[in-house]
């Protein structure tokens, strides 16, 4: 094999492995990025989001006893409000109750 082509070899092998270890690098600066949720900060995270929704249900079953009809569009989207954000927190006590929850610092926190 002709020097010139071993050469060539030797450097995109060097590149290659330069490329690998950045990437490596860079998996693990992510992978220090996420931690275990504390089973206590999870429990209490649950706990919260169950009085939330216990609140919001108890706003919702006053509404629809007093037997007031949904008439107007403000009074039906009230309610639509209600259901939906029910909903989403329902969805999130769901995530909760895993045994493992991993808290990734890199993403952007949703606020509502």
């Amino acid at each position: 094999m002709p020097k010139y082509l071993s050469k060539i070899k030797n450097e995109i092998e060097d590149e290659y492995n330069l490329v690998r270890e950045m990437q490596i690098e860079e998996q693990n600066e992510k992978d220090r990025q996420k931690f275990l949720m504390p089973e206590a900060e999870r429990q209490e995270l649950i706990a919260a989001l169950k009085k939330k929704w216990e609140t919001l249900h108890h706003q919702f079953q006053e509404k629809t006893h007093y037997l007031m009809p949904l008439d107007t569009i403000g009074k039906k989207n009230r309610m639509d409000a209600l259901t939906r954000e029910m909903d989403v927190l329902e969805n999130d006590i769901k995530k909760l109750q895993k045994n493992f929850i991993f808290v990734d610092t890199t993403q952007p926190s949703s606020v509502w």
